[in-house]
């Protein structure tokens, strides 16, 4: 079996690291600007390139030889791209984290809230039995949820 040309699967690599980690880069600002709607746009995208990376990243595993045989320059590059997205994909992975768990717990409060609402602390009447609900005023609370986190 032979190895595919050289500067093409290098090229390839760099081509798709560079261009993913422009992808998280700028999720990465929306994310810290409270725009995640962003994030929606670019998925299908960013999934393909995901693919086409790991196909490539195999391909070099497999044929070890194309490594061997790059110009120093070309290695610095491919080298500096993994550390870029590396470093991309790790402050992807942090503002994500720190979006849902405001989220999940925007939610808990609402739940909370709701729930205080439905179940409040029962009393007694005048004759010292368990007031009914209607006497104490549990009337349900209309709570309004804002889409955008």
């Amino acid at each position: 079996m032979t190895a595919p040309a050289q500067p093409m699967t290098t090229e390839r690599a760099l081509a798709v690291a560079g261009r993913l980690a422009d992808i998280l880069e700028s999720e990465n600002e929306a994310l810290r600007a409270n725009r995640q709607n962003v994030l929606a746009r670019t998925i299908d995208v960013k999934s393909e390139l995901a693919e086409a990376y790991q196909n490539e990243m195999d391909e070099l595993r497999r044929h070890p030889e194309i490594v061997k045989s790059c110009p120093p320059q070309q290695l610095a590059a491919l080298r500096d791209a993994g550390v870029r997205l590396n470093k991309e994909l790790e402050n992807h992975r942090r503002l994500v984290v720190a979006a849902r768990t405001v989220t999940e717990r925007m939610l808990k409060a609402v739940a909370d809230e709701v729930n205080k609402a439905r179940k409040p602390v029962r009393g007694y009447d005048r004759t010292a039995n368990f007031a009914s609900r209607n006497a104490i005023g549990s009337k349900p609370a209309a709570l309004a949820y804002h889409e955008v986190v």
